[in-house]
């Protein structure tokens, strides 16, 4: 269960996932908050 080297792997790669799709959800809630200002 704790094979160090995929699991880092994977775990890094979930890691870069997780802050990409948080960045971009902030990106578009922002955006969409502008829109509506106008």
């Amino acid at each position: 269960m704790v094979s160090v080297g995929k699991f880092d792997f994977k775990l890094h790669h979930l890691l870069i996932i997780g802050i990409l799709s948080l960045s971009f959800s902030v990106s578009f809630l922002i955006r969409s908050q502008a829109a509506d200002y106008g």
